[in-house]
């Protein structure tokens, strides 16, 4: 007996909760607008041919509104930029060339994302991550970064985040040009009262 009316006290208590929150039974549809300045294509795989081929997927997050994909930001087709990087790195690593292919073999993904903070590049497990912004301009250095990136990944140790380098260096040769000018005059004039 206590245990009906333990029963029907719950049920009463469960329909009260439906009607108050107002639930009907069913499935409701939710209408979901489509953000069409968003690429269609986020989602890419390349081929790197080391000791056999492998596939990796290239994966855009990048969370701004970006009508650009991937292939062409800028005239510059990123995911091509990522193999031929990738190939150039591994070509340059000598004996480490089996840290690519045991990474690889096994699958590494690749996030290109653009996030607030400014970084180069970065891994964590078995993913590279790298900023759009990076893959868009001076890229001279990313085969050195991989090649260190996987020496880290192959060690379980996170790589990065590698932050934009220094200022270029003519800011600084113009620093120092001022700095000797300017220690030129106090040096002259101190010259000059020395042999007046």
């Amino acid at each position: 007996m206590k245990k009906f009316k333990v029963l029907t006290i719950t049920i009463i208590v469960a329909v009260i909760a439906v009607g108050f929150v107002g639930c009907e039974p069913g499935i409701r549809e939710v209408e979901v607008e489509v953000d069409k300045t968003c690429p269609e294509k986020r989602d890419f795989q390349i081929t790197l041919n080391f000791d056999a081929e492998y596939k990796s997927n290239v994966l855009d997050t990048r969370t701004t509104k970006e009508s650009a994909t991937l292939e062409n930001i800028g005239g510059k087709n990123v995911v091509a930029i990522i193999q031929s990087s990738i190939q150039g790195a591994y070509a340059g690593a000598g004996w480490q060339q089996d840290y690519f292919d045991d990474l690889f073999k096994n699958g590494v993904t690749i996030i290109v994302e653009n996030p607030a903070s400014s970084y180069k590049m970065k891994t964590l497990g078995r993913t590279i991550y790298f900023h759009i912004n990076y893959l868009t301009g001076d890229i001279s250095d990313i085969q050195g970064h991989i090649k260190e990136a996987m020496n880290k990944m192959i060690s379980n140790d996170p790589y990065g985040p590698i932050v934009k380098a220094a200022p270029a260096r003519d800011g600084f040769q113009k620093l120092n040009r001022h700095a000797i000018a300017l220690n030129n005059k106090r040096v002259n004039a101190l010259r000059s009262r020395a042999f007046a």
